[in-house]
């Protein structure tokens, strides 16, 4: 009997399967940079901080400029990256030997900050520290980056070598606030002239945090040093034009101009751009003092009135001469205050010691009669 052949099964190894077909990959669109010279594709692991250089804008500039490259009436975010003093104040040879005395003057500086985003709420001195800074919170690149941003050099830690030969002649404990910062970033506690971290904290969602730190007296030199806090600002739900261009608003304008003369601002804005991806503008604006240089002007011709009244003879005793000498010191207060206050204190160094200088001359100065001699008689 002959069978009839079995039709091939559907599982049949042998069945011709129709050819697959490829999914297509959609391309992911390359974020967009503009850091001052146009608007340019993001190079993927480019270190941004490098092209900073045409940044550079003047507080006037960058409030005018209208920065493009935005998704048109997005909503952007803009992060201000700056260091505030909470205390600035200048250190003598007997001040370093006397810690009662330099916390004194510490504590005097600190009064202005009280009632700003940044300011030292308590300052005690101590035998030893609470412990070392120990590993930043961040990698070392993006620590020195924020500096970088701020204007200020790389910074510093204290080893345990350094902290046993510098304590021995005590310690400064610091405790400070700081407000409106960006929630969840890091805000560092460092003292100038060279920068040292001596504490950080992680930024509450409130803006706040609370930052401690401790101070080696015998890292303090003769001369001017600073209490700083260096962190990140930020401003949520900036709106963009219709033509997705970004200006500045006054807000944040006013937020750089709080920050220290003498360091930079970094203003970074991210939002999406109109390819789809993420848009990325820097600026970079240098907090440049204004030195009062004209004060000396004041001094000068303020000496060169009173020696010629000495010449003159009007100035002619003792107590008249003391009496100029005084008002040349006093014509120095303008370049003493605006020196120190812009902080461009060579001005209050020179200020006062020109005046120092022509005040004894102006004593010194001989005295010119302009009386006549009378004819003898005979």
């Amino acid at each position: 009997m002959e069978q009839t052949p079995r039709p091939p099964s559907p599982t049949d190894s042998s069945r011709e399967l129709p050819p697959a077909t490829e999914t297509p990959t959609l391309a992911i669109p390359a974020p967009t940079l503009d850091v001052g010279g146009g608007i340019v594709e993001q190079a993927e692991g480019q270190n941004v901080e490098s092209s900073l250089a045409s940044t550079r804008r003047t507080l006037a500039e960058v409030g005018s400029e209208k920065i493009g490259g935005f998704l048109p009436t997005a909503a952007i975010t803009i992060e201000v990256r700056g260091a505030r003093t909470g205390a600035r104040f200048v250190t003598d040879a007997e001040m370093l030997t006397n810690p009662p005395l330099l916390l004194e003057q510490v504590a005097l500086s600190s009064r202005s900050s009280v009632d700003t985003f940044f300011a030292l709420e308590n300052l005690s001195l101590a035998n030893a520290p609470t412990g070392l800074v120990g590993a930043l919170p961040e990698d070392e690149a993006r620590v020195v980056e924020l500096f970088s941003s701020a204007g200020l050099e790389r910074p510093q830690t204290i080893s345990q070598d350094q902290q046993d030969a510098l304590g021995v002649e005590g310690w400064i404990r610091v405790d400070t606030t700081v407000r409106e910062y960006k929630p969840g970033s890091f805000v560092y506690l460092i003292v100038n002239s060279e920068p040292l971290i001596v504490g950080f904290a992680t930024v509450g969602e409130d803006g706040t945090a609370q930052v401690a730190g401790d101070i080696p007296i015998g890292w303090f030199g003769i001369g001017e040093h600073r209490i700083r806090a260096v962190g990140v600002k930020e401003f949520d739900g900036i709106q963009v034009g219709q033509d997705g261009e970004l200006v500045i608003p006054d807000e944040v304008l006013e937020t750089i101009q709080q920050f220290d003369l003498g360091t930079q601002v970094t203003v970074i804005a991210s939002g999406p751009n109109p390819q789809g991806s993420n848009h990325l503008a820097i600026r970079v604006v240098p907090l440049e003092p204004t030195p009062p240089w004209w004060t000396l002007w004041i001094i000068a011709v303020t000496a060169l009135l009173m020696i010629f009244l000495r010449l003159r003879g009007v100035l002619a005793t003792r107590s008249q001469a003391a009496v100029g000498a005084f008002s040349i010191l006093l014509s120095s207060l303008p370049a003493i205050i605006l020196g120190w206050t812009s902080t461009v204190t060579v001005v209050a160094v020179v200020g006062g010691v020109l005046a120092l200088v022509l005040g004894a001359t102006n004593v010194l100065a001989p005295i010119v009669s302009n009386r006549r001699k009378n004819p003898q008689q005979t």
